[in-house]
């Protein structure tokens, strides 16, 4: 007999570790024959394996009479499933092997690799985790070995070169030439999930992995006629294909969760080929039962899809069919007479195996079996479970049921429309317990080593909805087999397609240990470890949710006698079978009496610090202020005068308007040109330049006489005052208000018409406002001008207009000596002056310079400020001396005696908890039930029966101490 430790609840696998490296480091002499090409891959997360070129070249091509079939778009990809070890952005590693060469002879067993990977730093590792490519096509040999197997070698060893922090320890134990830490394991047939590979727990940074008895995978499929006889020929080439690989940490943990993920192993039974039958043939390697839909190939895409019952433990694929758009994946089988069976082979895919208690399976299909009456009692149900609900059930009652399926086919499950529904169900659900070197796909349900768990028959709509939705399929007791087998058989009267859309295992909401069918078995103990922040809190709860178990033995699904039982801590510790391990409490609210004793001299401190402040400031200045009371004698201050001088200085640049504006763009023009009578010879330079350039005069003139480098004005396109300064405009001015247009000046004379037409506005602004003495003012101030301009004068030489409206914008007054003697001259001069406003466009530019002197005696000021900011304060404090005599007394405070301190003795995974452990001895033996005289005991066991479940304060593992001997069929 050996030892054996079942753990239903136990999980140690901690977070995915880097992998910065990847190296081939040997190969055997068969590989390198074969061929064989390596590559491995870093991602940095699980997003990048959905699509990679490698996958393929690990799906067969296929050649029917001369068409060839391809892969259809989407069947060389890895969906995500939603149900992973470790999180999507976790790093992880691809690896792939392929020989070059076709086989010709058996040669698996003969290729080897071994690879050296490299973590990005030194972790307690805890084993590796792998998955293969589930979607490969394969078949069973004699010796129940899956060809494919789902792209995984058949052996796989991981050594760790163990490490130490300890640089002397490390130096030392290089010395032991066996001290690297190995484990290794053989497998005939592996399942399409997660494979964990546990190794004892190592601190390195360092994996050595082999690779062995490498698969086989189908590259090529070619079917002909010739003589009327069907012939096949098949491309097989070895290797392995692993998308995901991870290290993971060590990190002990516990499950307690319904859905267990399981990966399938297989498909059976095994179906007769006869020499012609080609379909038997490709049936026999294309996923076996799984639909490949090759009659959709002759189309013209030219390619073929599969449906295969991998896609039922992890993400379906999702095909593009130029025909019908996208198809997504579930197990659709081959079509399947009645009374005929098809048999999914499935093993559990966690590091440790779990109680499973039943499952759920959607399976769609429209039943003819009472439809109207089933459709009438969901819609019952639904309103109980729905009140609120606006969906009647009642509404598809009408509906044909061929209409139905079509719906159900296009719109709900997206899969082609010429699948027949298989619409009568009988599933059979059994647990294998095989032989060691025995295969789980060769063991016969009928057999010893087969127990039948469930038998159930679907043909109703409200079957279908419970199987899934509610009750699912039950067993007839919880199983802790690795290994399971289902078998759908077609109870109805005609062929149909079997269709199952999800398929999930639920784990046992209690801990469960049964007989085994090849292995004698004796419990001999046992243990328990219940771990949670609040276990010693109260004697006589377990946490804060009241946790509680009992141990069982049952037979036949009755109880037999309680073995044990603990509601509360004081449960569990009374006998000794427990040790608790829990952090000091201590009162959280005392009262707390001090009195010093002794005088100064025993309780004194001697401190000396400085500290710092800032805030607000308020200050006057000037002769008439007195200042504060205090300040007297020589405290006094002189006069509050304030004194200041400056000087300053400036350049600036006066900007030309922009080049857009045609005033300016024609004055410059202008000037430039006749500027060119100083500048000829470097003006004919540039302007032959330019015409060499572009060959267009007009350009080649403009390029010459505008521009910034021009001879006499510049010129500018972009706006200066907006242009490499758009941070700093932004938000308080438009680009266009900042354009600089030049000035308009506009010269006006006093004696001009704008000072007449300014008197006539002002009297019709008197008449509108019905002010007379308003109007005769302006009308002497409009008509006195005007009669001076027109009326006559009295001088020597005549009449004369003293002034004419024709003036400039100067007068001049003179005396002169007439004939007949003295008179007055009034003379005006236009030189300079304007008749009506005149109105210029001037700019000017250039730069110019300033230096300002600036002196200020300021007699009175007066500054009141308010800081609006942060004040920091700050004091440091030295201790030069101290001594303190002291008694204190301590008193509870009533009604605070659950109020406490835990303290920090104990620590598990970073966290203060409490921990308690213990066993309870048992030896008792379960016989192997396959042995005939033992067959009524199956349904023996021993139960840890969970009574209020296990709440999120806890965690609670249950594990058996077990020996076993494996009873033989020769004994």
């Amino acid at each position: 007999m050996y030892k054996n430790v079942f753990y239903p609840l136990r999980a140690c696998v901690g977070e995915a570790l880097e992998i910065k490296a990847v190296k081939i480091v040997d190969e055997s002499s068969g590989s390198r024959r074969q061929g064989m090409t390596y590559e491995s891959i870093l991602h940095p997360n699980a997003n990048a394996i959905v699509s990679q070129a490698q996958y393929a070249s690990y799906l067969p091509s296929m050649r029917v009479g001369n068409i060839d079939i391809r892969p259809g778009e989407g069947m060389d990809t890895l969906p995500i499933s939603g149900e992973r070890p470790f999180p999507i952005l976790s790093p992880v590693v691809s690896l792939f092997a392929l020989a070059g060469s076709i086989k010709t002879t058996d040669l698996g067993r003969s290729l080897s690799v071994t690879m050296r990977l490299r973590l990005g730093q030194k972790a307690l590792i805890g084993g590796l985790c792998l998955a293969g490519f589930p979607y490969l096509p394969f078949n069973v040999n004699e010796h129940g070995e899956n060809s494919a197997n789902f792209g995984l070698p058949r052996e796989i060893r991981i050594t760790a070169i163990s490490d130490t922090a300890d640089s002397l320890e490390m130096f030392r134990r290089h010395d032991f030439i066996d001290a690297e830490v190995s484990t290794t394991r053989q497998q005939i047939v592996s399942h399409s999930k997660f494979h964990y590979i546990k190794i004892d727990p190592t601190y390195t940074d360092t994996i050595i992995l082999y690779f062995s008895d490498f698969p086989e995978f189908l590259t090529g499929v070619k079917i002909g006629a010739a003589d009327s006889a069907i012939t096949a020929g098949l491309s097989i080439r070895y290797g392995f294909i692993i998308p995901q690989l991870y290290v993971y940490a060590y990190r002990e943990q516990t499950r307690y969760r319904p859905p267990v993920p399981f990966g399938l192993l297989g498909l059976g039974p095994d179906r007769p080929k006869r020499p012609d039958d080609s379909a038997a043939t490709l049936d026999t390697v294309l996923h076996r039962y799984a639909s490949n839909f090759l009659q959709h190939s002759q189309q013209s895409d030219n390619t073929y899809i599969d449906f295969t019952a991998a896609s039922l433990f992890g993400a379906s694929r999702q095909y593009v069919n130029g025909r019908r758009g996208r198809t997504e994946e579930c197990f659709i089988s081959k079509p399947i007479k009645p009374g005929e069976s098809i048999v999914m082979y499935v093993e559990q895919a966690e590091d440790h195996l779990r109680c499973i208690a039943g499952l759920k399976a959607l399976i769609p299909f429209v039943p003819g079996k009472n439809l109207n009456e089933d459709i009438g009692r969901i819609a019952d149900q639904w309103a109980l479970l729905f009140p609120n609900s606006t969906f009647d059930p009642n509404a598809i009652s009408n509906i044909p049921r061929d209409i139905l399926e079509d719906m159900l086919r296009q719109y709900v499950l997206r899969i082609p429309e010429n699948i027949d529904f298989c619409e009568k169900l009988r599933i059979r659900v059994f647990e294998l317990d095989p032989l060691d070197g025995v295969s789980p796909l060769k063991v016969p349900l009928g057999g010893k080593h087969a127990r039948l768990l469930a038998d159930v028959e679907i043909d109703e709509l409200s079957e279908i909805l419970l199987t899934y939705y509610l009750k699912g399929i039950r067993f007839r007791r919880a199983s802790t087999a690795a290994y399971f087998a289902i078998e759908w058989t077609n109870a109805d009267t005609k062929p149909g397609q079997l269709v199952v859309k999800q398929l999930e295992f639920i784990q046992s909401a209690h801990v469960s240990l049964h007989p085994r069918v090849s292995r004698k078995r004796i419990v001999k103990r046992l243990r328990y470890r219940l771990i949670g922040k609040n276990l010693a809190e109260d004697y006589a709860a377990l946490g804060q949710h009241g946790f509680n178990f009992s141990i069982e033995r049952q037979i036949a699904g009755g109880r037999k006698f309680e073995i044990f039982r603990a509601n509360s801590l004081l449960d569990l510790i009374q006998d000794g079978a427990a040790k608790l391990m829990s952090n000091t409490r201590t009162r959280a609210v005392e009262e707390q009496l001090t009195q010093t004793v002794g005088g100064a001299k025993d309780n004194h401190t001697t401190t000396h610090g400085n500290n710092r402040s800032s805030g607000w400031r308020k200050s006057e200045t000037g002769s008439g202020i007195t200042g504060s009371a205090d300040w007297q004698g020589d405290n006094q201050p002189g006069e509050f005068d304030s004194f200041s001088n400056q000087e300053t200085r400036q350049h600036t640049e006066v900007l030309s308007p922009i080049e857009e504006n045609n005033h300016w763009r024609s004055n410059a023009m202008i000037g430039n040109v006749l500027y060119t009578a100083y500048e000829l010879g470097t003006t004919a330079g540039v302007f032959l330049n330019a015409f060499s350039s572009s060959g267009n005069l007009l350009s080649s003139a403009e390029q010459t006489f505008l521009g910034p480098n021009s001879a006499l004005i510049p010129t500018y396109e972009n706006n200066r005052l907006y242009s490499g300064f758009v941070r700093a405009w932004r938000g308080l001015s438009d680009p266009e208000v900042l354009k600089v247009h030049g000035m308009t000046t506009v010269n006006s004379s006093p004696f001009g018409y704008n000072n007449v037409t300014k008197d006539l506005l002002d009297l019709l602004d008197a008449l509108s406002a019905n002010d007379l003495g308003a109007v005769g003012t302006n009308l002497i101030d409009l008509f006195f001008p005007l009669l001076l301009a027109t009326g006559s004068g009295f001088t020597g030489t005549g009449s004369i207009n003293i002034y004419s409206l024709a003036a400039a914008n100067s007068l001049g007054v003179s005396l002169s000596l007439q004939p007949v003697g003295l008179g007055l001259t009034l003379s005006t001069s236009t030189g300079g002056g304007l008749i009506i406003p005149s109105y210029s466009h001037i700019n000017s530019f250039g730069t110019q310079g300033i230096i300002t002197h600036q002196a200020s005696d300021v007699g009175y000021a007066y500054d009141n400020r308010l800081v609006n900011s942060y004040d920091d304060q700050r004091a440091t404090s030295f201790t030069d001396e101290a001594a303190s005599h002291l008694t204190s007394e301590r008193r509870a405070v009533e009604g605070t005696d659950t109020q406490r301190i835990r303290g920090a003795e104990i620590l598990w995974q970073n966290e203060l908890v409490d921990i308690i452990t213990g066993s309870v001895g048992l030896d008792i033996q379960f016989p192997a039930i396959a042995e005939e005289i033992h067959y009524r005991t199956a349904d023996d066991c021993i139960r840890v029966r969970i009574g209020s479940g296990v709440s999120s304060d806890i965690t609670v593992d249950f594990w058996f101490d077990i020996l076993e001997e494996v009873v033989h069929d020769d004994y």
